[in-house]
């Protein structure tokens, strides 16, 4: 039996769907086998019921005759990948067919026993059969595992950043908004620190960007190291920080600002000796949006820059 593969595609998902299984309509939902039949309604039953993966079994007839066909499918919500897979058997009924002849020409020739003929058709066919299956399987079960390692891979990345570990820049506006409108709703305090390396590009022109880079991860973990379990740190781009402290005013802010560029002056860089940073500190206003208050914080920044660097200037 000669194994077929009905196809495996991505289904690229659009925006006005009303199946509550997927976020969109699949652009191209004519999936059919290698004899033209579809089998995307039986699919979309199993989804409608809340199964994520399933298999199908059924005969479709044409001119050759009566077939049957085995359809394995699973379904990745969060990728929104729809993995289609299987086989028909139209072979093992012709492989059937012609071992019955050769064994029927030697039964006639040579008086062998029918009822082990059959028997040895029915092994035949069933050990077949569960080869294939087990073969299908495994490679089934191996493709979604390395599906979900790629969306593990995928997730983190739409979250970190790769060189420091911490928050990347859209995490942070997401986290941001989020408690903006909680400070707001349950009329808390916020306050955002923004912070910079001084004269960061004379290391990277001098020292290299790899000795760079392990500035920016030493940075990351002395701040890591001395924050609350309820801060966000994140890094904003090349040599900025940002620092969210929920539940935080102004004052409290100023000082936990002023205790990590104390920690950060005092550090040892081992191969650049001595590294300052200067800091802008701002609070949650109730006319602010994410834009404004990211605005203060830039120019309270820089202010503290403007009067010398190494300091905290607060807005």
């Amino acid at each position: 039996m000669v194994l077929r593969p009905v196809g495996i595609k991505k289904a690229k998902i659009l925006a006005n769907s009303n199946r509550p299984y997927m976020k969109g309509s699949v652009v191209d939902s004519k999936f059919t086998d290698i004899n033209g039949h579809s089998y995307m309604n039986e699919i979309f039953d199993f989804l409608h019921k809340g199964k994520k993966e399933g298999t199908i079994s059924y005969d479709y007839e044409d001119n050759a005759g009566v077939h049957k066909e085995i359809i394995f499918f699973i379904f990745y919500k969060k990728l929104e990948l729809l993995v289609i897979y299987g086989f028909n058997l139209d072979n093992v009924e012709f492989i059937v067919k012609e071992a019955e002849k050769r064994y029927k020409a030697a039964f006639r020739k040579y008086r062998v026993d029918a009822l082990f003929l059959s028997i040895s058709i029915i092994l035949v066919v069933g050990v077949l059969f569960l080869f294939i299956a087990r073969r299908v399987n495994l490679m089934f079960f191996k493709y979604k595992k390395e599906v979900e390692e790629k969306e593990e891979k995928l997730e983190k990345l739409a979250m970190y950043d790769s060189l420091t570990g911490i928050y990347n820049r859209n995490k942070f506006n997401e986290i941001l908004k989020y408690e903006m409108n909680m400070s707001k709703r349950y009329k808390t305090p916020l306050s955002l620190i923004m912070f910079d390396l001084d004269h960061f590009k004379k290391v990277n022109d001098r020292y290299g960007h790899d000795t760079g880079d392990k500035v920016l991860k030493m940075i990351a973990k002395t701040v890591l190291n001395n924050i609350r379990l309820t801060d966000t740190f994140a890094r904003w781009g090349g040599e900025e920080f940002f620092l969210i402290l929920p539940k935080t005013d102004i004052e409290k802010a100023k000082n936990i600002a002023e205790g990590l560029r104390s920690k950060i002056e005092n550090a040892n860089f081992k191969e650049i000796g001595k590294i300052t940073c200067s800091f802008g500190v701002v609070s949650l206003k109730e006319d602010d949006d994410e834009k404004e208050l990211i605005k203060r914080a830039d120019e309270a920044m820089y202010l503290a820059k403007k009067n010398g660097r190494n300091r905290v200037e607060v807005l």
